[in-house]
């Protein structure tokens, strides 16, 4: 068979997609067409502003009292380089969570994005990307366990999906788009739409789609009629829930786990249940190696590094640098600082900062507890009125501890941003160390590190060791294994030049 009659063969097609409410007329009709042939989803719509396209409370009790699961697809324009980007990724994102709330959408299911367009590799770059990346920290600022997918081309499903962004990928009957031969006969999409667009006596228009993962996997729910929604076939577990907890050291096992490679299902139970722990998900624990674990993998890749603080391959591998890195425990033993280049006020801060060393979040990656929420106000924020990265606030606490212990000015500017810090900071440190310039004669201990993640995220923490060309380094919002927004105040290892360094700075001793 020629690649268009494969992409365009519907045997088997369980998936529906429609613009038009089932509560509408001729609801019934299609409602009996669809049952006849064996569907068991319906995708609708979120939009901006409700209208027509856009499910209701009510349809979404509909689709479910007659036996279909719900997946949405946000859509409002989506179709020009114009209304993608970073800011325009935050308002689609609270836009498609206030249709959620108002449905009883659960948290583990999945929001689809779409990009109804075949934009060229630069405007992914520039406009797709961006905007996906401002889905996923706004999502986070939100505190919602949605799982991301994306609508599009094949080219922007893989994107996406290397890059860790989303989660499902659902492609296009557009066959003539980028990358999409490739992606077709890939095994990475869960997906796929197939051509020509179909329209029922009822006066419906619909698209047929083959869905070729379980429904939980996929994360299509359905709703009752208190507005409750449970995802179909189980429970998925949020990031940062309480799995069954891992007990004795967890050796890596000698060869590379994937979907491929055949693996015990208790080997995969293992691997899930640590991403769930560090932060990564939404999950099953099911001990298969599916799409819903590889994307998983690919996503914790995406925002680690390997413990000399280089950045993982994202393949949706766990290899030994990625098992490693997963594995890690919390933390190192901290070394004593060599304070025979440090001033008497950089002692004194190294001091505080190794005296918080093992705070932890009550509850991993909600970023709350006593201790952090002390962090977090003495940079002027409310704890409560967000989800806050803390590991610039946990550096601005120990200065401010310092200077009223020895009742100086406090030089460090009062933020709690990686980047605002690094930029405002050149202007009051005593010395600053740029990436080009950091080496084992230029840095040393009580310097603090900034490091940019991308998407105006980042990282920072404190020296307190120099060992070569690696530091030891005290941190918080961390683990081990290097996670940026981690749970705890823990001492690390890494390169002097570490991925993606902005520089260092030193505000207790003059060059």
């Amino acid at each position: 068979m020629t690649f268009k009659e494969q992409f365009e063969e519907s045997t088997g097609w369980n998936t529906v997609d429609t613009n038009r409410r089932l509560t509408a007329s001729g609801g019934e009709e299609f409602i009996e067409f669809l049952k006849e042939n064996r569907v068991q989803t319906v995708i609708r719509y979120y939009a901006s502003t409700r209208r027509a396209k856009t499910i209701s409370p009510d349809e979404a009790k509909l689709i479910s009292r007659e036996g279909f699961a719900i997946l949405p697809v946000y859509q409002d324009n989506n179709r020009t380089a114009s209304d993608f980007g970073e800011q325009n990724g935050v308002k689609s994102t609270n836009r498609a969570v206030e249709f959620a709330n108002l449905i009883g959408q659960p948290d583990g299911s999945t929001i689809l994005f779409a990009v109804d367009q075949d934009f060229t590799a630069d405007i992914v770059d520039s406009h797709i990307v961006p905007y996906f990346k401002g889905i996923k920290s706004e999502l986070v600022r939100l505190g919602r366990h949605f799982r991301i997918g994306v609508y599009g081309s094949g080219h922007v499903c893989r994107t996406l999906m290397n890059k860790g962004l989303v989660q499902v990928s659902w492609l296009s009957m557009s066959r003539g788009f980028t990358g999409t031969k490739d992606f077709f006969f890939s095994s990475d999409w869960m997906l796929r739409q197939i051509p020509l667009d179909k329209k029922h006596p009822s006066g419906f228009s619909y698209d047929r789609n083959l869905m070729r993962v379980p429904q939980s996997e996929i994360g299509a729910f359905v709703v009752d009629e208190q507005d409750r929604g449970t995802i179909v076939g189980g429970s998925i577990d949020p990031p940062g829930s309480e799995p069954e907890p891992l007990t004795g050291t967890v050796p890596f096992p000698g060869h590379t786990i994937s979907t491929e490679s055949g693996d015990e299902p208790s080997l995969i139970q293992v691997i899930q249940r640590r991403l769930i722990e560090v932060g990564y998900g939404p999950l099953t624990v099911d001990g298969d190696f599916g799409s819903m674990t590889r994307n998983v993998v690919r996503d914790f890749q995406a925002e680690n590094d390997d413990l000399n603080g280089e950045a993982l391959e994202v393949d949706g591998k766990v290899g030994q640098l990625s098992w490693e890195a997963l594995f890690a425990t919390d933390g190192i033993e901290a070394p004593v600082p060599d304070v025979s280049d440090v001033s008497d006020l950089g002692q004194a801060f190294l001091e505080i900062c190794l005296s918080q060393e093992g705070v932890k979040e009550d509850r991993p990656f909600k970023n709350r507890g006593p201790r952090i929420d002390s962090y977090i106000r003495a940079t002027g924020l409310k704890p409560f009125a967000g989800n806050f990265a803390w590991c610039v606030a946990y550096m601005y606490w120990c200065a401010v501890k310092l200077c009223e212990q020895k009742n100086v000015d406090n030089p460090v500017p009062r933020t709690a941003g990686v980047h605002r810090l690094w930029q405002l900071g050149q202007s009051t440190a005593l010395t600053v160390v740029d990436d080009d310039e950091a080496n084992p004669g230029t840095v040393r201990p009580g310097m603090m590190f900034f490091i940019d993640k991308g998407n105006g995220q980042g990282h920072a923490g404190v020296v307190i060791a120099v060992e070569g060309d690696r530091i030891k380094t005290i941190e918080g919002n961390t683990n081990g294994g290097g996670v940026r927004e981690g749970h705890g105040v823990f001492v690390r290892s890494r390169k002097i030049q570490m991925s993606s360094l902005l520089g260092y700075l030193d505000f207790w001793r003059e060059e």
